[in-house]
């Protein structure tokens, strides 16, 4: 397995209100749907349904089921149908009694010619995904 680590981000929100957030994807989809339509719009082929994500990519649509929910330190999502095993864990740690740092991790069982392909992609998109959770659950914008 590979792990790919995102850097932290900071969101604006404590970390017991941030867990509840994000595990409760049933209010994520509602939260989704009440954007503005040009945001709405970037995050074509993403939805949220009874503890899992699902989103569209080239090879088709990608489910991860909550496998794990570790109140409020981290969610783990594991891919559901996914030829090669997969998961994305969410890591919050609390940096004050207001805000709180998200972190993610991809753990993949990457074939070798695949991870060489792929390795630094995913690296990249770790980043920009710890980055998306926190904006999406801070209290205000993130900068």
């Amino acid at each position: 397995m590979s792990k790919y680590e995102g850097k932290e981000a900071v969101a604006v929100i404590a970390r017991d209100d941030a867990f509840d957030k994000l595990a409760d994807t049933k209010a994520l989809q509602a939260r989704l749907e009440s954007l503005p339509d040009d945001r709405r719009n970037q995050l074509q082929g993403l939805k949220f349904d009874d503890d899992a994500i699902s989103l569209a990519s080239p090879v088709g649509e990608l489910r991860f089921v909550a496998q794990e929910k570790l109140r409020p330190e981290r969610i783990v999502f594991a891919a559901d149908g996914s030829p090669i095993p997969l998961s994305v864990i969410i890591n919050l740690s609390e940096k004050s009694a207001t805000e709180t740092g998200v972190s993610v991790v991809i753990d993949a069982d990457l074939p070798f010619m695949l991870k060489a392909m792929v390795g630094s992609k995913l690296k990249d998109a770790v980043d920009q995904i710890s980055l998306g959770i926190a904006s999406a659950i801070s209290n205000t914008d993130i900068q």
